[in-house]
């Protein structure tokens, strides 16, 4: 209660301003560390196997000392008729909190994927993902990533790398895409295009005047 009752108000005071302090938030949590194991014999796996949902072993420990670790592992994961072998978790925190979530699947289940991950940084005013996805033929169906930053009520999202791979076709986007959203009053502003060499393209723009609009253009093709 104590650590709720310091961490409270800089949480308060990183929401008036917009930005994350990774490194106080932590110096805030006490010391720890925890190791936490569940098969599938439990209240929990119980609830969520009313809900199309199971596993067989799931492993979690966390850690708060010179950085804040936390390291899982889900296996045999089962949601409907998609089986996922082996998920994993990795998140570590100082300056910023870094994350990593994969999947990887035996020789027997690649027919969904091989492997895939999510990895990337949130802290200060911005956050970023990349994903990475590979097929049974190791054939890379996407590769690419999104980043996002906060300031004076304004989100701007745009992608990464300049030649990403999305759904297993190579694109390219215009540098310093960008979509900005103004949380204030609702006004967007946009200069987003994405195309492949099959002639598809994806293009979301407002007026070149430097200024938010009410609406967006959106252009598509060969989509």
């Amino acid at each position: 209660s104590d650590s709720v009752s310091r961490i409270l108000p800089e949480l308060d005071t990183m929401m008036t301003k917009q930005y994350v302090d990774v490194a106080k938030i932590q110096a805030k949590l006490p010391q720890f560390d925890a190791d936490v194991q569940s098969g599938n014999r439990n209240i929990v796996h119980a609830y969520l196997e009313g809900s199309g949902v199971s596993y067989d072993r799931f492993d979690l420990t966390l850690r708060n000392a010179d950085e804040f670790d936390v390291a899982g592992q889900l296996d045999r994961l089962n949601i409907g008729e998609v089986l996922f072998d082996t998920l994993t978790l990795d998140m570590a925190a100082r300056d910023k909190l870094r994350y990593r979530i994969g999947v990887n699947n035996s020789a027997k289940n690649q027919e969904f994927m091989k492997e895939a991950y999510i990895e990337g940084n949130i802290g200060g005013n911005s956050m970023d993902a990349f994903l990475l996805q590979k097929d049974q033929f190791d054939e890379v169906g996407f590769e690419f990533g999104v980043k996002a930053e906060l300031s004076d009520s304004i989100v701007s999202v745009g992608l990464f790398p300049e030649k990403p791979r999305i759904a297993f076709l190579d694109w390219k986007l215009n540098e310093g895409n960008y979509v900005a959203y103004n949380l204030s009053d609702g006004k967007i502003k946009a200069d987003m295009s994405i195309e492949n060499a099959e002639r598809g393209y994806i293009n979301i723009y407002t007026a070149r005047d430097n200024q938010f609009h009410n609406g967006v253009n959106v252009e598509l093709s060969g989509i």
